[in-house]
């Protein structure tokens, strides 16, 4: 999972048509009138899905991947319908939100199928309600590729696997275990393409400190080369664009060399 950083807003052509159907909503008299709208107006969300995939160079929001989790979603991060926590307890959906587009997210349909209706709050009882609306009084368990902080807690092993990072606390990791399950971070395919990207990247992580040892204690033009291609490589992994970077910055963070922690930043 890497940090969405919302670029703009969408075409204002999107946005005015959705506040249409949003007034649609508010105007309906009873929950079954709101699930018509919903139902009825699904096209008007799933329009916005070309430009959010613009801000995460057409990869999934949670997975970091284009083809893995297969086709995309316009996935609603607070679901519009039912919400639920994860005991099963129902409370009212975010009806009110099914037309705005900061409550939309990508989300491959492995993961979005899994994630459903529920959006477990740490305290559902201060959850927002359609008299409220005050989402910003909830604390939400799932980790949200939108808010910068959340991305910092996921990281990944040699195995493919979500991890939190070293620094997690124990809702962290509430959190993240949650988030990986009902968002299928622990999908087979996945996890294993995660390895192979991780073992792509710490064998030239090797190549690279094996030539700034030799740099250090015979300098040479070759060796010095050789330390620019395995720089220029590791670089390239982590750009924001490359299929699962978010894996590469965990496996330069996890040699905790000063110079490979640099190359994991300069993809941020």
């Amino acid at each position: 999972m890497r940090y969405i950083r919302i670029a703009g807003e969408p075409p204002q052509e999107l946005v005015d048509k959705a506040t249409k159907v949003a007034a649609l909503l508010e105007a309906a008299e009873s929950e079954a009138d709101r699930k018509k709208v919903i139902d009825n107006n699904r096209k008007t969300y799933g329009a916005f899905k070309e430009w959010l995939l613009g801000q995460s160079h057409r990869k999934c929001w949670f997975s970091d991947t284009e083809a893995l989790f297969t086709w995309f979603d316009v996935e609603h991060f607070r679901p519009k319908k039912l919400a639920k926590q994860m005991d099963g307890t129902e409370r009212e959906g975010y009806w009110w939100l099914a037309f705005d587009w900061k409550n939309f997210r990508i989300c491959g349909n492995v993961g979005n199928s899994q994630k459903g209706n529920f959006f477990p709050l740490k305290d559902p009882n201060r959850a927002a309600t359609s008299q409220s609306r005050d989402v910003d009084e909830e604390l939400p368990v799932f980790l949200d590729p939108t808010c910068q902080h959340d991305t910092t807690i996921i990281e990944f092993d040699e195995e493919g696997e979500a991890v939190a990072s070293p620094d997690a606390t124990a809702w962290d990791k509430e959190r993240l275990e949650i988030s990986v399950k009902q968002f299928r971070l622990d999908y087979g395919p996945l996890e294993k393409r995660r390895s192979e990207i991780w073992q792509e990247c710490q064998r030239e992580i090797n190549r690279c400190q094996n030539a700034i040892e030799k740099q250090k204690s015979t300098p040479s033009p070759v060796a010095r080369a050789q330390v620019q291609s395995c720089f220029e490589r590791l670089t390239e992994l982590v750009q924001p664009e490359r299929q699962l970077s978010c894996v590469a910055v965990s496996c330069l963070h996890a040699s905790e060399l000063r110079w490979a922690m640099r190359i994991a930043a300069s993809g941020s």
